[in-house]
C-alpha cells in the first residue's frame, strides 16, 4: 500500500488501470480499486472515472519520493510515463520520460500541432526545449516530422535557441545522401520547406519560393 500510494502520487488523478500498471500488476486491479475506495485521502470521483489524492498527502508523499533512491525513482518514472500515455496523457507521458531520458518514446507519441494548441501554457513549450537539449541528435532524427511539429512551435513561441538546432538537424538530415528516400524524402523535405518560410514573413518572394519548393515535394505524396 505504502508503494502504491508513493507511485500514484505523481499523479493529479488516476484510473484503476493507471494505478495497477504503477505496480505492474495488473491483474490485480480490483484489489487496488479496493484498497484505494477503502482510503479517506483517495475519494474516487465516478463522473470521471479516477481517484483523487488528498493535496496534504500528495505533498507529502512526493516530498518522501524526491528522497527516495534514485534506481526506484526512474522505475516508477518509467511506469508513470507508460501509464500516462496508456491514457492519452502525452503531456503528462513526456514530463515522466524526460525525468528518466527515454527519448525515444516522447519521440514515438502521436505528436500533432492540434496537441499544443490545446496546452497554451508555456510549461509545454519549456518540456520540448528541454528534450531537443538533452537528446542526442540520432536519437531526435528518428522522428524527423516530430521535429518538424516541435520547430513549428519554437517559431511560434519565439524559442530562438531551439528553433536553430531543430533547423540545423533538419537541414544536416536532408543533406545527408542515402538517409531518406522516396516519399519519407518527399515528405520530410516539403514540411520543412514550409518551416522555412515562418522566418521570412516579411519577405513575400523569399516565403513564395520556400512555398513553391514544398508544394513540389508535398504533391508528389497525392
Amino acid at each position: 500500500e505504502r508503494q502504491l500510494l508513493m507511485s500514484v502520487s505523481l499523479f493529479d488523478s488516476f484510473s484503476v488501470g493507471q494505478a495497477s500498471m504503477m505496480l505492474d500488476l495488473s491483474p490485480e486491479s480490483e484489489k487496488i480499486a479496493e484498497l484505494l475506495g477503502k482510503n479517506a485521502f483517495t475519494p474516487y470521483n465516478p463522473g470521471e472515472g479516477v481517484f483523487h489524492m488528498h493535496r496534504i498527502l500528495r505533498d507529502f508523499l512526493r516530498s518522501r519520493f524526491e528522497k527516495s533512491p534514485r534506481p526506484f525513482q526512474i522505475q516508477t518514472y518509467a511506469r508513470a510515463g507508460r501509464a500516462s500515455e496508456s491514457a492519452g496523457d502525452l503531456f503528462q507521458a513526456t514530463k515522466f520520460y524526460l525525468e528518466t531520458g527515454d527519448y525515444e518514446s516522447i519521440l514515438a507519441m502521436p505528436f500533432t500541432t492540434q496537441f499544443f494548441y490545446n496546452f497554451p501554457e508555456r510549461s509545454v513549450i519549456d518540456l520540448f526545449e528541454r528534450l531537443v537539449e538533452e537528446c542526442p541528435d540520432e536519437v531526435l532524427l528518428i522522428r524527423p516530422i516530430s521535429l518538424i511539429i516541435f520547430g513549428q512551435q519554437f517559431f511560434r513561441d519565439r524559442r530562438a535557441g531551439a528553433f536553430s538546432r531543430v533547423v540545423s538537424l533538419l537541414q544536416k538530415l536532408i543533406g545527408t545522401p542515402g538517409r531518406l528516400a522516396g516519399e519519407e524524402l518527399w515528405r520530410v523535405r516539403g514540411e520543412f520547406s514550409l518551416l522555412m518560410s515562418f522566418p521570412r514573413f516579411n519577405d513575400i518572394a523569399g516565403m513564395s519560393e520556400y512555398h513553391r519548393r514544398a508544394y513540389s515535394d508535398l504533391e508528389r505524396l497525392s
